[in-house]
């Protein structure tokens, strides 16, 4: 996921999709990045250093959050919605699926069915 996708139109993160699609998007594309680069984030993640206080995960979790509240989620709801979503996307649960028997399509699957869900669920008010 490029930065500059996010404000691009055409793009499928672009400002041009509606926030939930562009969300679920953002996820797909994590979700890509973290498969095709397991040793390399695995590393990372597993650095001792704290993954929420990151750079890169500040700022994914700052785009999912104003996307949420975009599609109507309330600011907090929206600040905890963002790290659950992320959440699913720890290399090591990843790893975990993966050595359990579930295939990268059945991950990208439920990644994808769980997040259209928690979005199209009635918000708060």
């Amino acid at each position: 996921m490029r930065r500059e996708d996010l404000h691009r139109a055409g793009s499928p993160i672009g400002p041009d999709v509606p926030a939930a699609d562009r969300v679920v998007s953002i996820l797909e594309q994590l979700l890509n990045f973290k498969l095709e680069n397991p040793g390399l984030l695995a590393a990372r993640e597993m650095s001792g250093t704290s993954l929420l206080a990151a750079p890169h995960y500040v700022w994914v979790h700052t785009v999912l959050r104003d996307l949420l509240e975009q599609a109507g989620f309330r600011a907090q709801s929206a600040e905890y919605t963002a790290h659950l979503l992320l959440g699913g996307l720890q290399v090591e649960l990843i790893a975990t699926l993966k050595a359990s028997g579930c295939s990268e399509a059945d991950i990208r699957h439920a990644l994808v069915s769980t997040a259209r869900r928690i979005l199209t669920m009635p918000t708060d008010t």
